[in-house]
């Protein structure tokens, strides 16, 4: 609202005097191009945060599990040389 040159002194004095004169669609009369505008954006940021979730998931999963793959692989790997160890012979 600009205070200069504005025949109201407060918000709320438009407010009342907007919604005596005009009633309360004057409100919304601005509410089909808000929503023409914000739909689409909307709807692509949606889609588009789901799509990168689920790529994310699936990396992270992937991750994990050569994670865990290459844990058991190492832990395997320890206990067939300790194994091989505790049945040699010393000399």
């Amino acid at each position: 609202m600009q205070a200069h040159g504005s025949q109201f002194r407060t918000v709320a004095e438009t407010f009342r005097t907007v919604y005596r004169t005009e009633g309360l669609a004057a409100f919304y009369v601005s509410y089909p191009t808000t929503l023409t505008m914000t739909v689409p954006f909307t709807a692509v940021q949606f889609s588009t945060y789901e799509f990168i979730k689920c790529v994310l998931l699936v990396l992270e999963l992937t991750s994990l599990s050569c994670r865990a793959h290459a844990a058991d692989s190492h832990s395997r790997s320890l206990a067939g040389t300790r194994s091989t160890r505790s049945t040699r012979t010393r000399p």
